[in-house]
């Protein structure tokens, strides 16, 4: 039995114990018992962990965690394992806090001069308002360098003496041989590295050419596997390739995942226990098990179609064509045309030449006013069309809302203060996005209800989006709604609850859209 008595380790000796390992061990025989104690430091749990004696991290009794919150014991336990295992992965759910149990962990071992700079890679929307936020109101006494603009300015904070540098995958490629070389840069943290499953991506070859074997390197996702088990592949190569054995990527597929047909690959059943044999160590706490949470409920609203909505949504189904004014609208295969029918049930359809013919959607409208007078709180409305998200702004704004957007084209430093804003202050009081600008790490609390109002194809996207609100300081019930005036928008949600593959079910929301 491992005790920890004045930041000493004390234990019973034993023979596998190689007491030659710790010059300041200490023995004394109480009894007919040998007794060794060793200094508590990060090496020495280390070592003994891995005979097989799980020993703590020295985090747990020596680090205070700062920040605004007090720790949760489940953000405690990753920290502590984040200490002990210099290529690890983190699995738990979205929204459980492995944001600041990872940076936590990097500050103490900074403290203890185990490491002395971290980079964490991260998505872009997370940047400063996820992880810059979190050194700076947790941390004051560290620094942090968010490393995005131009070459010349990321240079210029990479130069500067910080704690921990935060950059977006696609700015790795950017100043990639200066990050090499930064040899006081010896921990690499990559947030959301289910976004690195291509290992024939140029943000996989430049994450690799950072993780040197020198540099321990930490993965976090509650995703690991979003599309296939495969996913995990590229994944481990990354982060801990030696679990892999050499390992081909076609004898991990055969592995995890059967052919039934020439070109459609099926999960078998054990394929997530394979998974989780090679990503390891890994540390999983499942939300729900951890941090209690007002209850959220999804709730699917059937919404009539216009007279017009109506008339072009059958005229696609049946030609995959149509003309809206001016305006062709043509499909061209079968996912354009899922595309164009949930544009058209949405209220305005992208033409050939990019331009946007306006769709009376009246019906879904009411509804979109009805559920945000009804909402307790401010209100996220996703949008997977930009064109249609500028219709939905227009109109809130209309009703006499505050109103915010969000997509693609906002530049970062707008967007930063639009969150802020958001979550702090009165207005905005609803908030219009496009779902992949807020896919990742954003803390939304100050709105308890989302609208979808129209359906996004990415299980990972809705999955990410849907988190924002909830997570821990949710002090109301949640409600995620979903707005739908066609088969295929029903059938869309359906696949996106149940997390099935878009690719698999396409086909039949194109045959149940057709025998509409």
């Amino acid at each position: 039995m491992v005790r920890i008595i004045n930041e000493h380790v004390v234990l019973p000796k034993g023979d596998n114990i190689p007491v030659h390992l710790f010059p300041q061990a200490k023995s004394s025989r109480v009894g007919d018992v040998e007794w060794i104690a060793l200094p508590h430091t990060i090496e020495s749990a280390r070592i003994l962990s891995n005979l097989g004696i799980k020993t703590p991290s020295p985090i747990r009794f020596t680090y205070d965690f700062p920040g605004p919150h007090a720790p949760f014991p489940h953000q405690i336990e990753t920290a502590e394992f984040l200490t002990l295992n210099p290529r690890a992965f983190v699995t738990s759910d979205m929204g459980s806090g492995k944001t600041a149990a990872t940076a936590w962990a990097a500050d103490y071992l900074m403290t203890a001069g185990i490491r002395k700079r971290a980079i964490i890679i991260a998505p872009l929307s997370t940047l400063q308002r996820v992880w810059g936020d979190t050194i700076f109101f947790s941390f004051p006494h560290r620094t942090c360098g968010i490393l995005h603009g131009s070459r010349e300015k990321r240079l210029q904070i990479l130069a500067e003496p910080h704690d921990f540098y935060v950059i977006n995958p696609d700015g790795l490629g950017v100043i990639l041989p200066e990050l090499e070389n930064r040899k006081d840069i010896d921990l690499v943290i990559v947030d959301e590295v289910a976004e690195f499953r291509n290992q024939r991506s140029d943000r996989w070859a430049w994450a690799r050419r950072v993780i040197t074997p020198d540099r321990w390197a930490w993965g976090l996702t509650g995703t690991p596997t979003p599309q296939a088990p495969t996913d995990a592949f590229a994944q481990v190569k990354l982060i801990n390739p030696k679990n892999l054995g050499g390992m081909s990527y076609t004898r991990f597929r055969n592995m995890t995942m059967m052919q039934v047909s020439t070109f459609k690959w099926v999960p078998k059943e054990d394929a997530m226990d394979r998974v989780y044999e090679i990503m390891q160590p890994n540390i999983r706490f499942r939300k729900e098990d951890c941090i209690q949470l007002p209850p959220t409920e999804r709730i699917d609203i059937e919404v009539e179609l216009s007279p017009e909505q109506k008339h072009h949504y059958d005229t696609l189904v049946k030609h995959s064509l149509t003309n809206i004014g001016p305006t062709e609208v043509k499909a061209v295969n079968a996912a354009v045309l899922l595309q164009k029918l949930v544009q058209a049930a949405a209220g305005l359809v992208y033409g050939e030449g990019g331009e946007r013919a306006k769709l009376d959607a009246g019906p879904r409208f009411d509804e979109l006013k009805r559920q945000i007078e009804k909402a307790q709180s401010k209100v996220i409305v996703f949008v997977p069309f930009t064109g249609v998200l500028e219709y939905v702004a227009d109109t809130v704004k209309s009703w006499g809302y505050s109103v915010d957007i969000v997509d693609g084209s906002v530049a970062p430093t707008r967007r930063n203060q639009i969150f802020l804003s958001f979550q702090n202050e009165r207005d905005p009081h609803v908030l219009v996005a496009h779902p992949r600008t807020m896919a990742h790490g954003l803390s939304l609390v100050a709105a308890n209800t989302i609208i979808w109002f129209a359906p996004c194809t990415s299980n990972a996207v809705y999955d990410q989006a849907c988190e924002r609100v909830v997570r821990p300081g949710q002090t109301l019930p949640t409600f995620i709604l979903h707005l739908y005036g066609s088969s295929a928008e029903r059938r869309i949600y359906t696949a996106l609850k149940t997390r099935k593959r878009m690719q698999d079910v396409l086909l039949d929301m194109l045959a149940a859209s057709r025998g509409a």
